[in-house]
């Protein structure tokens, strides 16, 4: 394990609560405003562009879906963060639990768990592997196929708010709320 103390803020935190993820072709958005348990998904191949921005004035997600054409997915949680995978066979929005979602069907799954909420996502670049960073300072990696974690790494310096994975995967990463970066390899 490595360590170093990051010099600037991650770019998670966001004051208006808004979080989107989009897909690395750019056919799919979503977007969570962190307060609703709801995901919204749009899939520029099937709906027009939002219409309205997704902020309005008061600075709240505009969840009418009518003014953006995409779907709004009810989720057992407040999600707190987004990410994509890099093959686009999933979404995953991530909370008091993880939800697995084929943006394409919008067919997914919820995933129980205990600990604090997920704070940040990323996924292995061959879509097999989900990490999730947490506010219990814990990095959780779980197999996104079979929905079930498959070990926890607990850091102890403070909030997880960002995780990443190198192409390989064989690479973790994870910044905290301190200010520091934690680079392992995958063994611990």
């Amino acid at each position: 394990m490595r360590e170093r103390n990051a010099a600037t803020q991650n770019g998670c935190d966001n004051p208006l609560g808004l979080l989107i993820g989009l897909a690395f072709d750019g056919r799919f958005l979503a977007a969570v405003n962190g307060e609703q348990p709801v995901l919204l998904v749009w899939d520029s191949d099937t709906a027009l562009p939002p219409r309205e921005p997704l902020l309005d004035a008061n600075g709240r997600v505009n969840w009418d879906v009518s003014s953006h054409e995409g779907t709004l997915l009810d989720l057992p949680f407040i999600p707190q963060c987004v990410a994509f995978a890099p093959s686009r066979s999933w979404l995953a929005a991530g909370g008091a639990e993880i939800a697995l979602v084929n943006p394409l069907t919008l067919e997914r799954t919820e995933h129980p768990r205990a600990g604090g909420e997920i704070t940040a996502l990323a996924f292995s670049a061959d879509r097999r592997e989900l990490l999730a960073g947490t506010e219990d300072e814990t990095v959780e990696v779980w197999d996104a196929d079979a929905g079930h974690m498959l070990r926890e790494f607990d850091w102890k310096h403070g909030a997880i708010t960002a995780v990443a994975v190198a192409p390989d995967a064989t690479t973790f990463a994870a910044g905290t709320e301190a200010g520091q970066v934690i680079v392992w390899d995958r063994e611990g």
